[in-house]
């Protein structure tokens, strides 16, 4: 009997203790869903991330024994990537440290490897709730103040993780790739091409530089970047600026400042040149009448040759010193007078037309109706025109056509020629118009650089594009309201 009731008094000791455990266990269930606090546990197989077990906050919506991926709510699948590559690295035996966003509030959690005979078995991951460390007013204010700056910054923001996926952006980074934001977020760093790659470049240790994007639709833009590693670990921001506007404007330059130094030394050059040389046509002329007068001139044979083509040879080179000049002279403003470009460069196709029907090249014109007066110098437009259209010519086959096409464009006339010529690489057609440079067997480069001298003189511009076997298209575009810069400055 007494051990009957000893037995009774065990069970129901037993049944108290249970009865205990049970509701401390409710209580810790109940304080896990509260508590800011988590612990779990991460294993790899073949090559997959699993939860092991949760304790703590999150610990009824994340389901353990099912990949990283998928068994975390949808709130937070956004930090998934990140996640997935500081257990990878913890996986290694390092100890890693870092913090997150999720519904507004901040996170810090640190990753312990736990090894067995020298190898990673398990990660074990504490993460504590810090939110009240990051919302006092002065943090607030300062999170209001980066985020106006980075929405409304007129330079491109971007922010991308260590694999180059693209987190943030602002409209500036939208505007500069020609994409919508989805467009934008849904596309890695640069694609296709390794060498422009803002996260092959942060990894090899380029912060700053510049680069070549390509936009939607094909086109190319150069950019200027500058990249801040870890503003959050595992996170990288990036600060982008167009410089393409910049960058031709700096090459016009450039080419303007080695036409107008050609110019100078090619005008000094021509002046010492003429003064013999005037001498030289001079005596051959009157060599040419002496003979003449005594009959020695035409009853030798060579004489007649010989002089004849010495003073062709003159000739040649008095027109090219003119060409010379021309770069460097300025342009009287008492000798502007308001042109039409439709009639002169109708008059220029005139001319060409029997050179035209010999090489078999057919002059196809398009002038849009408009008032295409201009105060220039007709001379100069004339030669310009000419030497467009006769280069144009030269560098196609027979049974070619040669379009010209002349419209109004805003405030400037425009002027393209396009030929169905062998065409020119695209490095040779950057160098149009630099002193001395010629794409022909023979001649000078000086027709080109006195065409883009005079072009430049009347502030317009020319844009020259080619491609190979396919032909050329010359854009000319002269402002209608601007004057020839020296006549300007007079």
């Amino acid at each position: 009997m007494d051990m009957i009731n000893k037995l009774e008094e065990k069970i129901e000791a037993l049944e108290n203790e249970l009865y205990e455990a049970r509701r401390q266990l409710e209580y810790y269930q109940q304080a896990s869903h509260y508590t800011p606090c988590s612990i779990m546990g991460i294993i790899e197989k073949n090559g997959t991330l699993y939860y092991n077990f949760i304790r703590g906050r999150w610990s009824d919506c994340i389901q353990p024994g099912k990949p990283v991926e998928k068994s975390l709510p949808e709130s937070v699948r956004n930090v998934v990537p990140n996640l997935l590559n500081y257990y990878q690295t913890a996986l290694t035996g390092k100890h890693i440290h870092f913090e997150t966003q999720i519904d507004n509030q901040a996170y810090s959690t640190s990753l312990y490897p736990v090894t067995n005979n020298g190898e990673v078995t398990e990660i074990i991951s504490t993460t504590t709730e810090i939110t009240a460390q990051h919302t006092d007013p002065d943090t607030e204010v300062n999170q209001a103040k980066f985020l106006a700056a980075f929405e409304q910054s007129l330079d491109g923001m971007i922010i991308f993780n260590d694999e180059g996926k693209r987190i943030a952006g602002n409209l500036a980074a939208c505007r500069i790739f020609g994409q919508t934001m989805s467009e934008f977020m849904d596309e890695n760093l640069y694609p296709n091409n390794r060498k422009a790659r803002l996260i092959s470049l942060f990894h090899e240790g380029k912060l700053n530089g510049e680069l070549t994007i390509m936009r939607k639709g094909g086109r190319a833009r150069v950019v200027e970047y500058y990249t801040k590693g870890n503003i959050l670990p595992g996170l990288h921001l990036s600060v982008i600026r167009d410089i393409t506007e910049r960058k031709a404007l700096e090459e016009r330059l450039h080419k303007s400042d080695k036409i107008r130094m050609a110019g100078t030394l090619a005008a000094t050059l021509a002046h010492e040149i003429r003064n013999p040389l005037t001498g030289l046509t001079g005596f051959l002329q009157l060599l040419q009448k002496r003979l003449g007068e005594r009959n020695e001139y035409h009853n030798n044979e060579e004489f007649p040759r010989y002089v004849d083509v010495m003073l062709h040879e003159t000739k040649e080179i008095e027109r090219l010193i003119s060409k010379l000049l021309l770069l460097d002279e300025p342009e009287d403003e008492t000798f502007l007078q308001n042109e039409k470009l439709d009639k002169i460069l109708d008059d220029c196709i005139s001319k060409l037309e029997f050179q035209a029907a010999i090489n078999c090249v057919e002059i196809e014109k398009d002038i849009a109706p408009g008032n295409y007066v201009l105060p220039c110098c007709k001379k100069q437009i004339q030669q310009l025109f000419y030497t467009v259209l006769h280069n144009g010519m030269a560098s196609m086959e027979p049974q070619s056509t040669l379009k010209v096409k002349l419209y109004e464009k805003e405030s400037s006339i425009i002027i393209t020629f396009t030929d169905q010529g062998k065409g020119i690489p695209l490095a040779f057609a950057e160098k149009f118009g630099e002193p001395l440079y010629i794409t022909k067997e023979k001649g000078t480069g000086l027709d080109l650089m006195v065409c883009y001298h005079i072009v430049e003189n009347y502030k317009g511009k020319i844009d020259v594009n080619s491609e190979k076997n396919r032909g050329t298209t010359i854009q000319i575009e002269l402002p209608i309201n601007g004057k020839c810069q020296y006549a300007a400055a007079k």
